[in-house]
């Protein structure tokens, strides 16, 4: 196909320059002569256009890639067919690309290399989401924008996407998708790809960037392939000296040959390069990317073996996580088989702390729940984990259009945050919102909505109030606690390991390790540990404090790798069975107002939401949830969901378990979200927060 001659028009566009080339066309620098508008137009070879296949999949690709709404997919404009030529256009950048970018310095500094993974990563997630694999992600497809000393990341040529629900695909046989220094060892073998097969492409990306060579490098495209079935990830310090060692292991589980071993998400691999930039260790609940058909199927998230215990008092008795005793020290009782068996009586409260207002926390379903794809953005397969938890009853509305059928409306316009927000909590000093991205978790003023920054002293990964402090869960294995009268972040509060989450209730917080599967407490007036970590089961991945059966204070941790809910009294040492659940947990919450424990579990169509009699641990009627539901909280009255993939919001009856209202429709992607006094406040993929008031009957 020969050029568009300069200055010549086209499909109503006048080519000003050639932009850039590429095996599927040339892609020109334009002007959209009736909007004066600059594009970058790529038109696809001939070759390409020529097929019939393609052209259907170029055709319904580019309508699904143009509708990924998110800040670092490159817009697209418009699609169509001009004089026999496929064409397209998008934002025109006019800085650089990162392959140009390695290419002018050698390489790039961990820090910038990581916040351009972590950006390229938001957007596979999205794509992901809507069920694309873009399967050809490398840096001449990241398009980089400096301002202000700041740098934006765009992905862009989704034409080489393949919509997984598509079975087989469009792909002609013998046509080669793909770049050989990034693919996937799955992709060269022509087995199916998920989103799985981008997170291997952008840890290849994210190791040239760091050392400016691509990894196996050979001098054939047959050796290339080769290395990329058979040889083990690359290792970067060894390329570059002094570069932090934790991106060896971020590149060895991105890279990883076997899918099952990588990354569930893209999200997950971007957050573990950032914290790898400040010499730590991604230690957050994973998530998938979504519920969609991006999603491998029946992946697992790779977890590195346990170390078998090396003293008696680290190995979990017989009596652990098994019973309840009838008070602290009395013979174990013989053990419940599920949730319909009520467990033993509780141990008496007189020396338990006074009872105390819990933090209740939603349920992020994605924060390390297995299943076909969970969590969107840090988790792939289905996961869930409860998102921060408020004191009001539920309610949503719409951001557009007609929102009378809706359980609520949107007030004001969405209210900037930090970049990356995702896990949101309501407390007594305001509204609180963990910015991933930034270090820094924003105070929001529920009056006036007024927005304080404060430094999280490190990169939270979420957020809560309690006990006196907010707290904020760190990498490599800290805590923070941020004082609520002045918000100055103390020292970093170490507790070791690799920690889920956190719960601040029962007169300390609690901290999860997913790895030793142990509960860490924290005295919250000295900041200091408190005894040695508590055994649990296997993967704990939720917790919440609340009452038990007596009255007094407990705390209580959903355990995925055993389909059990575990309970630990404040001074005692030892974790034991609540309720065995008949699928997998992602999630707990505890809703004071009307003493229930509600447990979150994953069911054939989507999710279902539990709620339970601490008194007896008996279940009551579940609440079907759906499959595109990603963050959850739970009201006295209400069950608030979020719905990235769709960008809706929706709101269900906790007692007849109807959906109430229209969903709520924003123009963003949500995320997190809290029930709040009077608001339901959501997380926007964009860096804002939308503010929600629930409708009279709520």
């Amino acid at each position: 196909m020969a050029d568009l001659s300069i200055g010549s028009e086209f499909a109503g566009h006048r080519i000003e320059a050639v932009a850039g080339r590429g095996g599927m066309g040339v892609v020109y620098r334009a002007t959209h002569i009736a909007l004066s508008r600059t594009v970058a137009l790529k038109v696809i070879a001939s070759d390409y256009a020529e097929d019939p296949d393609f052209r259907e999949r170029f055709k319904r690709e580019s309508q699904t890639a143009a509708s990924l709404d998110q800040p670092h997919v490159l817009p697209i404009y418009h699609a169509g067919e001009e004089e026999g030529l496929l064409y397209i256009t998008m934002r025109f950048v006019p800085d650089t690309d990162l392959r140009a970018l390695i290419a002018n310095r050698g390489k790039l500094e961990p820090k910038e290399a990581a916040e351009i993974v972590h950006q390229v990563a938001q957007a596979l997630d999205a794509a992901h989401a809507s069920g694309l694999v873009h399967r050809d992600v490398k840096p001449a497809n990241i398009l980089i924008s400096s301002s202000n000393g700041k740098t934006h990341a765009y992905l862009t040529d989704f034409g080489l996407t393949k919509k997984t629900a598509s079975g087989g695909g469009l792909t002609k046989t013998g046509m080669w998708v793909g770049t050989l220094d990034y693919v996937a060892p799955e992709q060269i073998q022509g087995q199916p790809v998920d989103g799985r097969t981008d997170v291997y492409a952008l840890a290849a990306v994210l190791y040239q960037a760091i050392t400016g060579k691509v990894p196996h490098e050979k001098d054939s495209d047959v050796a290339k392939m080769w290395a990329h079935i058979n040889d083990p990830p690359p290792i970067a310090s060894e390329v570059v000296p002094g570069l932090p060692s934790e991106f060896d292991e971020v590149i060895k589980r991105g890279m990883a040959v076997e899918p099952d071993q990588r990354y569930l998400s893209a999200g997950d691999l971007g957050r573990a390069a950032l914290a790898a930039s400040e010499h730590q260790v991604l230690s957050r609940a994973e998530r998938s990317v979504a519920a969609g058909a991006a999603a491998p199927g029946g992946a697992v998230e790779a977890v590195p073996p346990r170390v078998p215990p090396t003293t008696a008092s680290d190995q979990p008795s017989d009596e652990t996580a098994t019973v309840i005793p009838s008070e602290p020290g009395a013979p174990s009782q013989p053990p419940s088989t599920g949730a319909d068996a009520a467990p033993p009586p509780s141990p008496p409260p007189p020396t338990a702390p006074a009872k105390e207002k819990s933090s209740r926390r939603g349920l992020l379903i994605g924060a390390g729940v297995v299943g076909a794809l969970v969590i969107v953005g840090g988790v792939l397969a289905v996961a869930g984990v409860f998102g921060g938890g408020g004191d009001g009853d539920g309610g949503g509305g719409g951001s557009g259009g007609d929102s009378s059928g809706a359980a609520g409306e949107v007030v004001g316009e969405p209210i900037p945050v930090g970049e990356s927000p995702e896990w949101i909590d309501s407390g007594d000093t305001g509204v609180l919102v963990a910015n991933g991205a930034d270090m820094t978790i924003s105070v929001i003023d529920p009056e006036t909505d007024e927005v304080q920054d404060v430094d999280a002293g490190g990169t939270p990964t979420q957020v809560t109030e309690g006990e006196g402090g907010i707290w904020t869960p760190n990498y490599d294995g800290a805590i923070t606690r941020v004082d609520p009268l002045n918000l100055q972040p103390g020292r970093a509060i170490e507790v070791g390991g690799t920690f889920a989450v956190l719960a601040a209730g029962a007169g300390g917080v609690w901290v999860t390790d997913d790895k030793k599967d142990t509960v860490t407490e924290v005295d919250p007036q000295t900041e200091r540990v408190v005894g040695s970590p508590i055994s649990l089961d296997a993967e704990p991945i939720g917790i919440v404090t609340g009452a038990s059966q007596s009255g007094s204070d407990a705390v209580y941790v959903v355990m995925r790798g055993s389909n059990t809910v575990q309970i630990i009294f404040p001074g005692d040492p030892k974790a034991y069975k609540w309720i065995e659940t008949d699928s997998q947990p992602f999630g707990v919450d505890y809703v004071e107002e009307s003493d229930l424990m509600w447990v979150g579990t994953e069911a054939e169509d989507g999710y279902e939401m539990t709620p339970y009699d601490p008194d007896a641990g008996t279940p009551g009627e579940s609440v079907a949830l759906p499959k595109s539901a990603l963050f959850i909280d739970v009201g006295p009255n209400s069950i608030w969901v979020t719905s990235p993939t769709v960008g809706e919001v929706s709101a269900y009856d906790a007692e007849t378990g109807e959906q109430i209202g229209d969903p709520i429709e924003l123009d963003t992607q949500p995320q997190g979200l809290v029930i709040g006094d009077e608001h339901v406040w959501v997380t926007n993929d964009d860096g804002t927060v939308t503010k929600i008031e629930p409708s009279e009957e709520l």
